[in-house]
């Protein structure tokens, strides 16, 4: 084929193609319904700037939002670690603290004896007791307040119960061992003694008993 043929046979296609441009929609249907196939406007497909203008936005809105996704799946992530990192140092200090209160009872159990406060040996004791206590109470440490208050199974342990005439029923008379809380949290429950209802004479007992026999007969 020589270069003659080539230009005409493209010539020809520009005008095939001019033809099918300026074809009515009317010869297009009829000619799709004899052939049985579909004729395709080229000016139809090619997408217009406002196609093109509509397609961007999609693709910068998406972007948006896998933007935010991601940002808000990094902040719970931080928080969360911060979170986990916070509970786990609450963790190790009420280990520690509660190590600790066995030593800060041996403390308060040595000091009870002392009969000689200016001793100084007897004033390092009290000083060091003094400084642990602090820093105990520094580092969140807080006293269950037990005595003389009504018994709280949360907060106390009974470890015994004495009938009491002084005290209402249910109240802490005596502890035996004190409870702390870290934090606004339970770290330690009190140990406690609780007033019972005082016992009924053995006297009276006996003329209640009396007069209920008489009515029964």
């Amino acid at each position: 084929m020589n270069d003659g043929q080539e230009v005409q046979e493209n010539q020809e296609g520009e005008v095939k193609n001019d033809e099918t441009k300026d074809t009515p929609p009317e010869a297009v249907a009829e000619a799709e319904e004899v052939t049985g196939i579909e004729v395709v406007n080229p000016a139809e497909t090619e997408p217009t700037e406002e196609d093109r203008v509509a397609e961007l936005e999609a693709q910068v809105k998406d972007f948006q939002n896998k933007f935010l996704r991601a940002r808000a799946d990094l902040e719970n992530f931080r928080k969360r670690s911060e979170r986990e990192k916070q509970d786990a140092v609450k963790r190790a200090n009420r280990g520690l603290l509660t190590d600790l209160l066995d030593v800060n009872d041996n403390f308060e159990r040595a000091t009870t004896s002392i009969t000689d406060e200016k001793d100084p040996f007897v004033v390092g004791v009290l000083m060091i007791r003094k400084q642990l206590q602090d820093t105990l109470t520094q580092n969140g440490l807080e006293e269950v307040e037990a005595l003389e208050r009504p018994f709280d199974p949360y907060l106390h342990e009974a470890f015994a119960y004495e009938p009491s005439a002084e005290y209402p029923e249910n109240t802490v008379i005596q502890v035996f061992q004190k409870g702390y809380k870290h934090q606004g949290q339970l770290l330690r429950a009190a140990k406690v003694k609780v007033s019972a209802a005082p016992a009924e004479p053995v006297e009276e007992a006996a003329a209640g008993d009396a007069e209920t026999t008489d009515e029964t007969a």
